[in-house]
């Protein structure tokens, strides 16, 4: 009884422990999505901006903000993704 109450435990780590990976793996992803589109979206004003990865909301529609510097400007930027795919960014202005 005691083997079986372990085994359920080791089990029940191993599928979070998996499940965790495989979460992070599509926030890795979608970060590289985000990156990708910022670059197309900014239209070579901001080349040699730097992204700075803030926080994630969501899950379906996952909402991942990031803060862009370049030179004295700063912008909060909101990079929308659903489904493997980009499907808003928003640009904040912070000046």
């Amino acid at each position: 009884m005691k083997y079986r109450k372990n085994l359920t435990i080791v089990a029940c780590l191993f599928a979070l422990s998996v499940t965790g990976s495989a979460l992070a793996r599509g926030l890795q992803d979608d970060l590289k999505l985000c990156q990708t589109a910022f670059k197309a979206e900014s239209d070579h004003r901001y080349d040699g901006a730097i992204f700075r990865f803030k926080s994630e909301r969501g899950s379906k529609l996952r909402t991942l903000t990031y803060k862009m510097t370049f030179a004295d400007q700063r912008h909060t930027v909101d990079c929308k993704v659903k489904g493997g795919e980009v499907v808003e960014i928003v640009w904040h202005d912070n000046s």
